[in-house]
């Protein structure tokens, strides 16, 4: 009788489909603030608990070359200023990592992107090839051992400095997002 019962109960989910219709959307309406808020962010995140305890943090710069050296001082420098980038971030810039609750590594993807060009009105055309760089913003805690945040900026030019703006822009959105 009780096995009678269970088969019932299951064809009325079958035959009163707006039931099924009404279980469904309930399970779409509680997802779907997660999912939102997975859509909004702009890097990955990798400890959200630690991303929320961060009060300073430091940019190490001791893995960078000259010209990426340069411009990551030139960006430090201008955004450190009052009114500007680094001065929305919730967390204070610190020059000294040791005292830093995480650490900021900056680096360059090097990209050759294709520039065709030809003479007007031939048929002949030439293939160059010009370097692009990215930036990639990582965030690791104190001791580099564990990654908690990862970006990348946008890959529009040779000049490394203004890609940097975009790319800590996307660090400040996503902890608006995370609720930081």
């Amino acid at each position: 009788m009780l096995a009678v019962f269970e088969i019932k109960k299951e064809l009325s989910l079958i035959v009163n489909p707006w039931r099924a219709v009404l279980l469904l959307g309930v399970c779409l309406v509680r997802l779907a603030p997660c999912t939102a808020r997975e859509r909004k962010l702009q890097g990955q995140v990798f400890d959200r608990e630690g991303l929320r305890q961060v009060r300073n943090f430091c940019v190490d710069t001791a893995h960078l070359e000259s010209l990426d050296l340069d411009a990551v001082k030139t960006f430090l420098e201008k955004e450190s200023r009052p009114h500007k980038l680094f001065a929305r971030l919730p967390w204070k810039l610190t020059g000294d990592c040791a005292k830093a609750d995480v650490v900021a590594r900056i680096y360059f993807k090097q990209f050759n992107r294709a520039r065709v060009g030809g003479n007007y009105g031939g048929s002949a055309s030439s293939v160059s090839y010009e370097p692009v760089f990215q930036p990639v913003l990582l965030i690791y805690g104190p001791t580099f051992i564990q990654l908690i945040y990862r970006t990348e900026g946008p890959s529009i030019g040779k000049n490394r400095e203004p890609l940097l703006a975009p790319t800590f822009a996307n660090l400040l959105a996503d902890l608006k997002t995370l609720g930081h």
